[in-house]
């Protein structure tokens, strides 16, 4: 299976128009439409979700967005308030670290199923990928490079094979980056989306290729300590955000 980056929620930095989507069902393509909408944090925590609103914004009817946003509600990313209407949720600290605890137990399952099967080609698509990642800095930085990152996390899960655990590995990280926005939203009342993958691109970088390495080694252990540090630190940035965000994006304000 080839990664491409649209595959994934996750992955949809600008929304695409409905016209341009081929070969899905509408209620899906609308479901995704609006998991972007949270995940590029133009819809955070407690924001309502007006299904006409959404309608006109997409060019549907109000069947699918009705439709998706249940999806969206069964699947925690939305909530229902009797008589107030359809909400971003805000997940709690408790449920949040309840995903981190998953989030290392998969580990293990990752490496063993990336091990049964290894793709020497998709390694090396990796080896490209942390080869530009260690170009970027600081100074040379724009938001399109924090598409390299997600593009090596697409390509190193697709070594799983799994599509079913590539999909909980994903909502797991989502439903972190809804945490998240929620947190800045209510610390500086305002989100700026590209400072924030600036941060998270930045803390990660060293860690892919630590992964990459694992995988050129052999070194099923040393995957496994790197899948697990990253989710540690993760859990850290959902800690201590004043700590890890400020910097840039308090700065911005001034």
């Amino acid at each position: 299976m080839v990664f491409e980056i649209y595959d994934e929620y996750e992955f949809s930095q600008l929304l695409i128009p409905i016209q341009n989507i081929e070969g899905l069902p509408l209620n899906e393509i609308v479901y995704r439409q609006i998991k972007s909408l949270i995940l590029i944090g133009q819809l955070v925590s407690g924001d309502k979700v007006t299904e006409s609103v959404i309608a006109k914004k997409l060019n549907v009817s109000r069947g699918p967005v009705r439709e998706a946003n249940q999806r969206l509600i069964e699947s925690g990313f939305l909530m229902s308030a009797a008589q107030r209407g359809i909400f971003v949720r805000f997940i709690p600290v408790s449920e949040l670290e309840g995903l981190f605890k998953i989030r290392k137990c998969l580990s293990p399952l990752i490496a063993e199923e990336i091990f049964e099967g290894i793709d020497g080609k998709n390694i090396s698509k990796l080896r490209e990928v942390v080869s530009v990642l260690k170009q970027i800095n600081l100074q040379n930085y724009d938001d399109e490079n924090y598409k390299y990152g997600l593009r090596f996390m697409g390509c190193f899960m697709t070594l799983t094979g799994n599509p079913k655990l590539m999909s909980l590995y994903y909502e797991l990280m989502q439903k972190e980056k809804l945490f998240n926005f929620g947190q800045l939203k209510e610390l500086y009342g305002f989100i700026n989306v590209a400072e924030y993958n600036k941060c998270v691109m930045f803390d990660k970088i060293e860690y892919y290729d630590q992964l990459l390495s694992s995988l050129l080694d052999k070194d099923r252990n040393r995957l496994i300590e790197t899948l697990n540090d990253i989710a540690d630190r993760a859990r850290f940035r959902t800690q201590h955000p004043k700590l890890h965000y400020s910097p840039v994006i308090k700065g911005l304000r001034q």
